[in-house]
């Protein structure tokens, strides 16, 4: 079955309080990039944390809190995957941090990190939103987390299964690109909760690719301007 939640727009109007203003700049953000379309957009239950139980072993897990960070509406898409609190405490943990490992002695989800091969370049992402393992979270009573000229929310990943990192892609492997995407597509469990799956990827990188036909129907091929070709190379 498929899980069904808000994205960015429904959680603005669901709010029930009717601001225009908050409504339209949900709007805008949805128009800005297509990643807004996928993201479940749900209210966390506190102001400053989301707490979520996560997976750390195959029967085991532990409560840890998601820090909920501060962007400006330009910069978000950006910090959801390279955002890190060490190094700004007012940004998401983004993907980057999360999956920065190909050693599962250092990492646990390093098994859901595919090295292409590459001294660093740039990732390819495949995502499988879900409203409670894997969503977008705003502080708990707030208008969808947006203001005038922040946007308010976390990223939540409380199952590191639902996302798969394609590291160190260039030029260098560009024929390869396609194989190691479907390589990717493997290592989520199908017996998982279903959400909107899509890849992320830059703009050269789907140069690259052309139009993959091996890709299940449902899996969404983004485009994100602000994913980059001068990542550091994963090791």
């Amino acid at each position: 079955m498929i899980d069904r939640y808000p994205d960015i727009i429904e959680a603005a109007f669901d709010d029930g309080k009717n601001h225009f203003g908050i409504h339209k700049m949900a709007q805008r953000l949805a128009e800005t990039s297509p990643i807004f379309e996928d993201m479940p957009w749900i209210e966390a239950n506190g102001r400053y944390v989301h707490q979520a139980t996560i997976r750390t072993g195959l029967w085991s897990a532990a409560r840890v809190s998601f820090t909920i960070g501060r962007s400006r509406p330009a910069e978000f898409v950006s910090n959801l995957f390279y955002g890190d609190p060490v190094e700004n405490p007012h940004d998401i943990c983004g993907f980057a941090a999360h999956y920065n490992s190909l050693n599962p002695g250092k990492a646990q989800n390093a098994v859901n990190v595919i090295d292409g091969g590459c001294d660093g370049g740039s990732s390819v992402w495949l995502v499988q939103w879900h409203r409670a393992h894997l969503m977008v979270g705003y502080p708990v009573g707030s208008e969808a987390g947006l203001s005038e000229d922040q946007i308010h929310a976390g990223l939540c990943i409380s199952d590191w299964r639902l996302a798969v990192r394609v590291a160190n892609i260039g030029l260098a492997n560009a024929d390869q690109i396609s194989d190691l995407m479907a390589q990717a597509e493997y290592r989520i469990p199908r017996y998982l909760p279903e959400g909107r799956r899509a890849f992320y990827m830059p703009k050269r990188v789907h140069e690259w690719i052309g139009k993959p036909d091996k890709f299940r129907d449902d899996i969404k091929i983004r485009v994100l301007p602000q994913l980059r070709d001068n990542e550091p190379r994963v090791i």
